[in-house]
């Protein structure tokens, strides 16, 4: 792979490779790899498309490696008309979609970002508080869960994303649910102030992780 990395360096130094810009005066963008993955950025042409499959073609010669176009996807920017994308996909031979999905457990973005984006991570949070029948756990085991798995599953995406303040407050809302006797769904009574309860146990509080501090300190860091 760092094979590949120096040849697509190369083509892009000298000018045949026509990297991407997300941002005016921003870094330039030609490739990301990790392990056996590859994301590869170039504009959206024929020719430039050409290259990019030519060194694919020339890497695979040289390593015996073997592309795998069913689990390949390609994306391209909403001004690009139909006709060049068939043109483009005659060439790859890989599908465009209209969504990249997860990878590592991550949205991969395309456009605006939109509240649906998270419901996964709510919807993880929503399933593992269930499963653990919290009526039957006294209030120590469930802050020790809390603070070990519930409050851990969103931190993940977090290092990538700011997490809006509604997904942290549905995050906090299911914590206190539990925490307190509830299925993380259901209102329950609050036998103590949230302030407390997210304190530092050296402080007096039970040291139980707010959401939007967390997401705060993740993109502080």
């Amino acid at each position: 792979m760092e094979k590949l990395s120096l040849s697509i360096q190369q083509k892009v130094q000298s000018g045949v490779w026509k990297p991407i810009q997300v941002s005016k005066g921003g870094p330039q963008s030609s490739h990301i790899l990790f392990v056996d993955d590859v994301m590869l950025f170039c504009e959206a042409s024929t020719k430039q498309v050409k290259i990019v499959m030519d060194t694919f073609e020339d890497f695979c010669s040289a390593s015996g490696l073997r592309i795998n176009t069913l689990k390949s996807k390609a994306m391209c920017s909403r001004m690009v008309q139909g006709e060049r994308k068939r043109e483009i996909q005659d060439i790859s031979t890989i599908k465009f979609v209209a969504d990249l999905g997860h990878y590592l457990g991550f949205p991969l973005v395309k456009g605006r970002v939109s509240r649906n984006i998270y419901n996964n991570i709510v919807d993880k949070v929503s399933k593992r508080l269930v499963t653990w029948k919290g009526n039957i756990l006294n209030k120590a085991g469930r802050a020790c869960l809390v603070k070990s798995v519930t409050t851990a599953i969103p931190v993940y995406t977090m290092q990538l994303h700011y997490l809006p303040s509604h997904v942290c407050n549905r995050l906090d809302r299911m914590v206190r649910s539990f925490l307190w006797g509830g299925d993380g769904l259901s209102r329950t009574w609050n036998h103590v102030n949230w302030n407390i309860v997210t304190t530092p146990k050296r402080f007096g509080g039970l040291g139980i992780r707010e959401g939007r501090l967390t997401n705060l300190a993740l993109l502080v860091s």
